[in-house]
């Protein structure tokens, strides 16, 4: 007889929807993060605890100034980042561009700005295909996951369930990093028209 349990599909993780080649990648990312994450805290062994005290510092500021790169990554070192990634890795999470179109208050029209590894997630890479995953064992996620496919990319509310109510992840769990991460990197300008409320 099978249980309950045994009969329920667990979700699959980053190992199962990745290639080998790809989860290199993957673990460079989170382990990057976690090496800036790890360094404010360094006599803290527990990462899940780690990363909440530090997010607990700084989440309200990015919130309050909209500045992504108070989380550690500021716009140069993610560019250092993304130059040592496999591209072809990096795109089964992000399209990589280099041009930002935004509207401007100030000057009340479009701007183009080259902006090198300016990014939108690639909804139809593995990445999201982990999202979707996810889903199934967390409200959270699937709320978040539900909101990128609304968008079509990373929404305003992505970031704000993130910085806000990032202690619904299991931070011990490299995937749920991973998706603490790649929000941050997502966006990382310090173009104050992009952080408006």
């Amino acid at each position: 007889m099978q249980s309950c349990s045994d009969s329920q599909k667990k979700a699959e993780t980053a190992a199962d929807i990745f290639s080998p080649e790809e989860l290199i990648t993957i673990h460079e990312i989170v382990g990057y993060f976690d090496s800036i994450v790890s360094s404010q805290l360094p006599e803290t062994t527990d990462i899940g605890l780690v990363y909440n005290q530090y997010l607990d510092s700084v989440c309200p500021l990015m919130l309050k100034k909209g500045n992504i790169g108070l989380s550690g990554i500021n716009a140069r070192s993610r560019e250092i980042l993304f130059d040592k990634l496999d591209q072809d890795h990096l795109g089964e999470i992000f399209i990589v561009g280099d041009t930002l179109e935004y509207f401007s208050m100030n000057v009340k029209k479009k701007i183009k700005k080259y902006y090198p590894y300016y990014v939108v997630l690639n909804t139809d890479g593995k990445y999201v295909d982990l999202l979707k995953s996810l889903s199934v064992e967390s409200t959270f996620i699937d709320n978040y996951y539900e909101s990128i496919i609304e968008y079509g990319d990373l929404s305003p509310s992505c970031y704000g369930m993130m910085l806000r109510d990032y202690d619904q992840l299991d931070f011990s769990d490299p995937d749920h990093r991973l998706l603490f991460i790649v929000n941050i990197l997502h966006s990382n300008e310090q173009i104050k028209d992009r952080f408006r409320r």
